[in-house]
């Protein structure tokens, strides 16, 4: 059964979204996980991509993913220093797509593209996209639960992002999508004192 995993990828924080393909069933894809992987701001940055690098080849890839589709990195003019994380992290997922012996794909979706084609508005607000996602997944959960504390805590926009690049990849691939969100799932790395 292929698998690809989406993301929305961040310095900070990243949504993820698990998906699996019946071979059975032509055009038809299931969403298995969906979560997100937050970092402590004062991890160093190096240590972030090395962790997400990791998730990718001891965590995802065990569960057989064979692609990765992500939300592509756009350059903001307006504050080109904060780029440079989120490009780092694009190569590092991009680096540990090759660490596992078996080449993972690897796609971008344009982010003006996924807003237009699913909120009609290649510049939507995160608020909207907040709106559609919910009204696409009525039972998707209100919180996300941390798995060391458990304490439930508000849904990064991450997940609603990643889950709109998700829609769009699967509309624009004539998939039909079955979900049955149960849980967000909440990766949390903090600073060790």
């Amino acid at each position: 059964m292929d698998k690809i995993l989406f993301l929305d990828i961040g310095s900070i924080c990243t949504g993820f979204c698990l998906v699996s393909f019946n071979p059975e069933k032509s055009k038809a894809s299931k969403i298995e996980e969906v979560g997100f992987v937050k970092f402590d701001i004062k991890l160093p940055h190096g240590y972030r991509y090395k962790k997400m690098a990791e998730l990718i080849t001891d965590e995802f890839y065990i569960k057989g993913i064979n692609r990765i589709v992500a939300e592509s990195f756009r350059f903001n003019p307006k504050n080109p220093s904060g780029c440079l994380a989120p490009v780092q992290m694009h190569g590092a997922i991009m680096a540990a797509c090759y660490e596992t012996g078996t080449v993972i794909d690897f796609e971008t979706v344009e982010v003006s593209t996924w807003k237009k084609k699913l909120i009609g508005n290649g510049r939507a607000e995160k608020s909207e996209i907040e709106y559609f996602i919910k009204t696409m997944y009525p039972n998707l959960p209100k919180k996300a639960k941390n798995p060391h504390t458990k304490k439930e805590n508000k849904t990064p926009q991450d997940v609603y992002d990643v889950l709109g690049i998700t829609s769009y990849w699967l509309a624009e691939n004539n998939y039909s999508i079955e979900s049955d969100i149960k849980e967000i799932k909440g990766l949390y790395f903090k600073e060790n004192r």
